[in-house]
């Protein structure tokens, strides 16, 4: 800004690009859209996801279990130390 004939300097607005003003950032904003899309829109897609989710995590409970229970028969389990 340039001082006036009163001393005083007039304020501009200047409008800034939200990506620094580079080129880099166009490709930000295309992936930030595609994020934006929604898997589980649906009623029975969120159903089957977390049936699905469900049936993962019991998968790894029953290894789990088997494998604390080979564990016993060798004796090494030793849940407190």
């Amino acid at each position: 800004g340039e001082p006036d004939e009163d001393g005083f300097i007039t304020v501009t607005y200047k409008k800034k690009r939200a990506d620094g003003g580079d080129d880099a950032g166009a490709p930000s904003r295309k992936k930030k859209k595609k994020s934006l899309e929604l898997n589980n829109f649906y009623r029975h897609q969120i159903r089957e996801a977390k049936r699905d989710q469900l049936a993962k995590l019991r998968g790894r409970f029953e290894e789990d279990k088997a494998r604390v229970e080979k564990m016993k028969e060798a004796r090494k389990f030793r849940p407190h130390f």
